[in-house]
């Protein structure tokens, strides 16, 4: 027989007489929480238990569930990046796990991963052409995610610091390798401001090469943001898109860092252009009417929404 007594609000305390052996009472004890119904029922569970024969496979202990590399990134995405960083960035250090990591490591047990297997990857992505730039970056977030499993006590060590990657821009420069980057010459950025009033992106364009703002910047400069008297652009947001998987679409937000946020000075030619295209832009928007978004953006598209 089972016997069932309270032990206070929705506990209870579950005794089952197994039988007896070498002339002493075999019994199994339980705690249950919630209601009287549930403490008989669980006690009639364990009574047919042992009459089947069952009770020592019911009684056995569960194994933990394994925690795979893939279950430990997704709690990691969710509890210590996302709350932590921007949305674009969030959503970089996901595509960089999907699309690198998670297929040959996401469905391997977290503390089985050993640097090899990391190493492996690396191997991988340089093998198929992809830059020293996205090795990189993927080991930095890598490394930051399996940091954050030694700090839960998850793992131990980190099997990322034992890799080896292709060296970066200023190593390889180092070693004598030459700068890859192309400047324009002063002739060529005369061609260049010829050639833009021809381009429907030309206006921007020469504002970008007059004041070297970066797209995300330029694409979501305000008329409000400029003084005509004073000759300044200021810089206070930038345009950022989702994924399409994300619902796709514009985001506007600040720049992100203090020196991103700055005053630019802007010399007589480029408020004479400025001038021009809030003229065009004025035109274009009584063609529109209604159907033209308000958005005060300098450089729209034609419906008035970040190009």
């Amino acid at each position: 027989m089972a016997s069932t007594k309270s032990r206070g609000r929705n506990r209870w305390f579950v005794r089952v007489f197994l039988g007896r052996a070498e002339g002493r009472v075999k019994l199994h004890d339980k705690l249950i929480h919630g209601s009287k119904h549930d403490a008989d029922a669980d006690a009639r569970k364990l009574e047919t238990a042992r009459d089947n024969g069952t009770l020592a496979e019911l009684l056995r202990p569960e194994r933990p569930a394994v925690l795979t590399l893939n279950s430990y990134l997704d709690r990691w995405l969710k509890e210590a990046v996302k709350p932590m960083v921007r949305e674009g960035t969030f959503e970089d250090y996901s595509d960089i796990l999907r699309h690198y990591v998670r297929t040959p490591l996401g469905a391997r047990a977290l503390n089985e991963i050993e640097s090899p297997d990391i190493q492996a990857i690396y191997n991988a992505m340089k093998e198929r052409g992809l830059s020293t730039r996205s090795i990189q970056y993927c080991h930095a977030v890598l490394t930051a995610a399996l940091k954050q499993a030694v700090g839960w006590k998850l793992l131990k060590p980190n099997p990322a610091d034992y890799t080896k990657r292709p060296k970066g821009e200023s190593e390889e420069l180092a070693d004598g390798a030459q700068e890859k980057m192309q400047i324009l010459r002063a002739q060529e950025a005369d061609a260049f401001l010829q050639a833009a009033p021809f381009d429907p992106m030309g206006a921007a364009l020469t504002f970008a090469l007059a004041t070297g703002c970066q797209p995300e910047e330029y694409l979501a400069l305000r008329w409000a943001d400029i003084d005509f008297e004073k000759a300044e652009v200021r810089i206070r947001q930038v345009v950022q898109w989702r994924r399409k998987r994300n619902g796709g679409g514009y985001y506007f937000l600040p720049p992100k860092t203090r020196g991103s946020r700055r005053t630019l000075k802007v010399g007589a030619a480029l408020l004479k252009l400025l001038t021009v295209q809030r003229r065009k832009q004025m035109a274009h928007r009584l063609k529109w009417g209604s159907e033209y978004q308000l958005l005060d953006l300098v450089y729209p598209a034609s419906e008035g929404t970040p190009i």
